[in-house]
């Protein structure tokens, strides 16, 4: 019964990785579909980033020049 439900979990995070990378892929060109998910971590997820207030926002500051205004849907 553990190892069915290990399965099973195992497969949706495998399916929401793909889903994930085919939608990044679109905006990020060196993400292939069938990237490793070691490079998806080290390149994608870890960006320095920091919350500031201005005026009376909080606005995220990403210290990067890849396009993640267009993913995120900020433009």
């Amino acid at each position: 019964a553990c190892n069915t439900v290990y399965f099973i979990l195992t497969a949706i995070a495998n399916i929401l990785y793909y889903w994930l990378l085919r939608k990044i892929s679109k905006y990020f060109k060196e993400f292939r579909t069938r990237v490793r998910i070691k490079y998806f971590i080290f390149s994608f997820v870890n960006v320095v980033a920091r919350w500031v207030k201005k005026g009376r926002k909080i606005i995220l500051c990403l210290y990067t020049d890849r396009p993640y205004d267009k993913l995120l849907g900020f433009t």
